[in-house]
């Protein structure tokens, strides 16, 4: 059964134990990713530590922050808004899946 972790107005978290996929499913804006759990951890923890103003550039439609994916070519292109909206996104997922963890396992 799929468990929202935590939502915000452009993205949410879900836990998604399936097992075609891994177990988190994070959508944000026009994107979405499945992340094994570790990953999902690691992302959380890398956002909190961009220091925005280095990844500054003038890009069209306002994302002036550009964030390499590790994906070869891929970036997130995103304004300061959406990256303060993506880090509390994370942060509050987060923290529900770590109590769901210790509730229920």
């Amino acid at each position: 059964m799929d468990t929202l972790l935590y939502q915000t107005e452009n993205g949410y978290v879900v836990d998604c134990p399936c097992p075609d996929h891994p177990p988190i499913l994070l959508v944000f804006g026009n994107w979405a990713v499945y992340l094994e759990t570790d990953a999902f951890l690691g992302l959380t923890d890398f956002m909190h530590t961009i220091d925005s103003a280095c990844f500054r550039n003038n890009m069209p439609h306002g994302r002036k922050i550009i964030i390499r994916t590790g994906l070869g070519n891929m970036f997130w292109l995103m304004n300061e808004p959406e990256l303060e909206e993506l880090r509390e996104l994370l942060a509050q997922a987060v923290l529900a899946y770590r109590v769901r963890k210790l509730v229920f396992e």
